[in-house]
């Protein structure tokens, strides 16, 4: 009877987001949601579709070995660099990963 009622509390309080304590007092871990991935890519002639394909090959490598990987991805920065006297014309695009 105890279990069955502790197994109700939990799961009630896991409906209202109430932090329970076990029977010890220690509270339950919260849940945590998984953490994204940053991948980046960098064009050394500026173009912007080669470098958002290169962050996007570094997201699929990470995804080695996994049958029919899918990488679900959203930029997150673009930046880059021109002129000066080497005439440096670099882009760099750095994406967010979901898990998987």
């Amino acid at each position: 009877m105890f279990k069955r009622l502790a197994l109700i509390a939990v799961l009630f309080s896991m409906l209202l987001g109430v932090t329970v304590a076990l029977s010890d007092g220690t509270p339950l871990p919260p849940k945590t949601k998984p953490a994204v991935t940053m991948f980046e890519g960098t064009s050394n002639k500026g173009n912007l579709e080669e470098a958002l394909e290169s962050a996007i090959e570094s997201a699929m490598a990470s995804r080695k070995g996994i049958a029919d990987a899918m990488v679900e991805w959203k930029v997150k920065d673009i930046s880059g660099a021109q002129g000066g006297i080497a005439g440096v014309n670099r882009l760099t695009v750095t994406i967010e990963v979901k898990p998987q």
